[in-house]
């Protein structure tokens, strides 16, 4: 029997980003407010239980993980996906055996900074856990992403949420105002372990590193506090700094230029997402961030504008209440 589901997975992005110092297990803790919005992954699972008949697989995992072939355009063997690994954690995690078949149809870019793989392996799990039927709680399907990604956990909700730890402690706001959001996805991509090596290469001896180390639960507190009050404000107000931009800044000159672009596009804030390569401007409604890209791409037609931007997608999205739809 052919056994079929399918989900929508979308990406995030960050509004603010303070990374503390590495700590002695390799991690780095994070503060931030992640943000769903409507630029998205389609999966699709297929699955044949043991004794049944049909389908093929090739690639990975025998044994009683079974047998998982995932299929689609990725910057990387399929193998080393996050999608690879949540279905061998969730099969060898309950003693499944069982053949997926897994298709992804990609809108996400990856190494952008939104998220990508992540909200692609939240959603991939929700699917084995209604396939099947282990009903796994919130908790227990939170701990099986977790062990995929840092990150993985927020994307069983999404929406608007204070997310700090390694990306595990999630605390979900109430929807961010109905802001427009305007994408530019460059040519190039920021690989996040050659951006958090590069971070600890760029603050060390710099002044004022030592106030970076200072993340005990006071420490905490109050850049949770900082992020809360900064949501209050006009856009054109907002203080969120993503700890990335300055080494990005200088590593990619292009990054100065498309801040310029997006401001005289008529942005009210601009920042990178995560750890790059995307960057977005922030707009009072979504018409606003729709009328810039297109105002952007006529400007795109020869001169200095079109040379920036050839390459890059332009994407003019918004905030969403939930990072995950069935069907």
């Amino acid at each position: 029997m052919d056994n079929r589901l399918g989900a929508t997975a979308f990406a995030k992005i960050n509004i603010g980003l303070r990374i503390g110092p590495r700590s002695s297990d390799s991690y780095h803790p994070i503060m931030s407010l992640f943000q769903s919005v409507s630029l998205s992954d389609h999966i699709v699972l297929r699955w044949w239980e043991d004794g049944d008949r049909g389908g093929t697989s090739r690639g990975g995992g025998g044994g009683k993980e079974g047998e998982v072939v995932v299929v689609g355009d990725f910057d990387c063997p399929p193998e080393a996906t996050t999608l690879y690994k949540a279905a061998i954690v969730f099969l060898r995690g309950l003693g499944i055996g069982a053949r997926l078949r897994i298709e992804v149809d990609k809108g996400i870019p990856a190494k952008a900074g939104l998220g990508g793989g992540s909200a692609d392996a939240a959603a991939l799990l929700v699917l084995l856990n209604k396939a099947f039927s282990t009903g796994l709680g919130p908790g227990e399907i939170a701990e099986l992403g977790l062990s995929v990604g840092s990150d993985v956990p927020f994307f069983f909700n999404g929406g608007t949420a204070l997310v700090h730890g390694r990306g595990e402690l999630i605390e979900r706001l109430p929807s961010s105002r109905e802001f427009g959001i305007l994408l530019i996805q460059p040519s190039f991509g920021v690989a996040t372990p050659w951006a958090y090596g590069a971070l600890d290469s760029y603050r060390a001896g710099r002044r004022g590193y030592a106030d970076l180390c200072q993340w005990d639960a006071r420490a905490v507190e109050a850049k949770k506090r900082e992020i809360v009050e900064e949501l209050e404000k006009p856009l054109s107000d907002w203080g969120f700094v993503n700890d990335f931009a300055p080494l990005l800044y200088r590593e990619y000159p292009a990054y100065g230029r498309l801040d310029l672009l997006l401001r005289s596009a008529g942005a009210a804030f601009v920042s990178i997402s995560g750890s790059g390569s995307s960057i977005y401007g922030l707009f009072d409604n979504p018409e606003k961030a729709l009328e810039a890209k297109e105002r952007l791409l006529e400007a795109a037609v020869g001169g200095a504008t079109g040379k920036l931007l050839y390459g890059m997608g332009l994407h003019a999205i918004k905030p969403l209440e939930t990072s995950l739809r069935l069907g």
